[in-house]
């Protein structure tokens, strides 16, 4: 059970990448804003209970939740790069106030990857002991990685909007 709990959550890290809702990204349809809007909720309630549920794995239940966890890690990798290269793709048709904030939120959630991997080798060799501290650390990282998502969502709400 717990390890499709951590597969839910590798696949709302897919899903809060791949929804690629950067600013400067082509305009989508009205209809589709909406329901950007309502998959970024959804995303955001998903991400927590996905969060919460990966603090009650035991230390037992270790090596179940560093698997799903580097499947998500490694499948949010792809989505960067696959994000990254629809921003490349994009750069001629964006004006500069978009490439910056397009940039900026790129180059922030990158960081948060840089931490979220940090915490991951935490966990990764972490002892029974610390497994508890180190969850924590983990979920939080990600928590930040979120953070960062929403505000280029919420950057690009504001920018449709204009």
């Amino acid at each position: 059970m717990k390890v499709n709990v951590v597969r839910r959550y590798a696949s709302v890290c897919v899903l809060v990448v791949s929804i690629g809702l950067l600013p400067g990204m082509a305009a989508a349809a009205h209809h589709e804003k909406e329901e950007a809007v309502t998959s970024a909720e959804q995303v955001n309630k998903e991400t927590q209970d996905l969060l919460e549920s990966l603090k009650n794995y035991s230390a037992e239940q270790k090596d179940e939740a560093m698997k799903a966890t580097k499947e998500g890690i490694d499948s949010l990798d792809k989505h960067i790069e696959q994000l990254q290269t629809k921003i490349e793709d994009d750069w001629d048709n964006m004006d500069q106030a978009a490439r910056e904030k397009s940039r900026a939120s790129l180059k922030s959630m990158q960081e948060q990857r840089v931490k979220l991997a940090e915490w991951y080798g935490s966990m990764k060799s972490s002892s029974a002991d610390a497994w508890d501290h180190v969850k924590e650390g983990f979920s939080g990282a990600y928590d930040s990685l979120s953070e960062a998502w929403q505000q280029a969502s919420e950057e690009f709400s504001k920018d449709e909007k204009k």
